[in-house]
């Protein structure tokens, strides 16, 4: 007993010092009248069936000139004035036919420092199916700047895919003991 106890105790107070996530609208549920998720720069829609309600579609539209077997689409949001750290961007993507999730900034190379996603490897080794895939991915800022974050799909022309749950925290290191 005691020690169920001490397993909630212990619960609550990590759950109390969980870092607010940054993204306004993270599930898509605010939805402007042209369908759009408020508070993202998107031309995809915001639709019912996300993991807890909404979920925004993104169809694959925009052409690649690189790639001319692959379209793509975007989503992405601005802050003014966000704090040198590290900061983790996670979600929920499900779909078919999705040949790649990029993450990144629009801001110059200078104030974003390392970047690396946490679970790639499980995205590619199998492709996405319908299943709702886990995704992480931390950046550093190097400086306090005005940055947009840009989430970008890849897949064949006309794939369809949905994000949900989208978190951004700043990742907080306990102090160095004396």
């Amino acid at each position: 007993m005691k020690k169920l106890l001490f397993s909630l105790a212990l619960g609550i107070a990590l759950t109390g010092m969980a870092a607010p996530n940054l993204f306004r609208n993270p599930d898509f549920e605010e939805v402007l009248p042209s369908g759009q998720a408020k508070d993202w720069v998107s031309k995809d829609l915001a639709v019912p069936g996300g993991i807890g309600g909404n979920a925004l579609q993104v169809r694959c539209f925009l052409e690649m000139k690189n790639d001319p077997q692959s379209m793509r689409s975007y989503l992405r949001q601005d802050f003014k004035k966000l704090a040198p750290g590290e900061y983790q961007i996670s979600g929920y993507i499900n779909g078919k036919d999705i040949k790649a999730l990029w993450v990144g900034t629009t801001s110059p190379v200078k104030e974003v420092g390392k970047m690396h996603w946490i679970n790639a490897k499980n995205l590619e080794d199998d492709g996405l199916k319908d299943d709702w895939r886990r995704f992480e991915f931390v950046l550093e800022l190097k400086q306090e700047a005005d940055i947009s974050f840009v989430l970008e799909v890849i897949g064949t022309p006309d794939s369809c895919s949905l994000l949900d749950n989208l978190s951004m925290t700043k990742i907080e290191f306990p102090p160095d003991k004396p």
